[in-house]
């Protein structure tokens, strides 16, 4: 039960998140949605009746060199939160989200990973940013069975860590093939590739490697 509930809030979010992200909402109390509340009880049930909140963490570089990135996602978290909750919430509970910043570094998310599966109000988490941080982080999180959505984890490996790790984007297989069709529909002959010396660096240029011995 505390799966399917972390799937039916992670897709509600998700689309919530989608549909308002061009809006001009404003967060309130540094961006930590009101709640009244709503969690399950003993063994993982939703309280019938409850008053508790349904708990969410955000987990995401909101310092350092991709802060930028970290803390546009989680403005979009909250705005999500905060519209689904003036609707009502889920299941008639609305959501809190308790936040971490992870720096973009595998150690720290890690460690915050162990942190959000100790707490057992959390049913999922949105996060982390690059594929490395997000796929060190799932391994706890499938180990324990929290559900982690991601929005920006494209490494072709990352879903595949198992059946609770999510992502609402496209790999970078799919950006590879992409991007190769557009240099090809240009009359590209050659290509070439400058990559991160990180894991989803190497990921994305043996995609684009392999897309481009396919198709030229």
């Amino acid at each position: 039960m505390k799966r399917w509930i972390a799937l039916l809030l992670a897709v509600v979010l998700t689309m919530s998140a989608l549909a308002g992200c061009g809006g001009d909402d404003k967060k309130d109390d540094g961006g930590k949605a009101e709640t009244q509340a709503a969690t399950k009880e003993d063994g993982g049930e939703p309280a019938e009746g409850s008053d508790d909140p349904i708990v969410f963490a955000y987990s995401g570089p909101l310092t350092g060199d991709n802060a930028e990135y970290g803390l546009l996602f989680k403005n979009a978290v909250e705005l999500a939160v905060k519209q689904q909750n003036e609707k009502g919430g889920v299941l008639g509970r609305q959501i809190e989200v308790i936040e971490f910043d992870d720096k973009n570094s595998a150690e720290e998310a890690g460690s915050i990973a162990e942190q959000i599966v100790g707490n057992d109000d959390v049913v999922a988490v949105f996060g982390h940013f690059a594929s490395g941080v997000a796929m060190t982080a799932a391994q706890i999180y499938q180990e324990t069975g929290v559900v982690l959505m991601s929005a920006s984890a494209s490494h072709v490996d990352y879903s595949s860590i198992g059946d609770y790790i999510f992502r609402n984007n496209v790999t970078q297989k799919m950006e590879a093939t992409n991007c190769l069709q557009i240099a090809i529909g240009s009359g590209a002959k050659k290509i070439g590739v400058l990559k991160l010396k990180t894991d989803w660096g190497e990921s994305a240029s043996t995609c684009f490697l392999e897309g481009w011995e396919k198709i030229k």
